[in-house]
């Protein structure tokens, strides 16, 4: 489950750095 949530934020975080 967190590990989810980590992958979630991280990609929403790279997405909006690289967007």
């Amino acid at each position: 489950m967190e590990e989810q949530v980590s992958t979630s934020l991280l990609n929403n975080w790279v997405g909006k750095k690289y967007s």
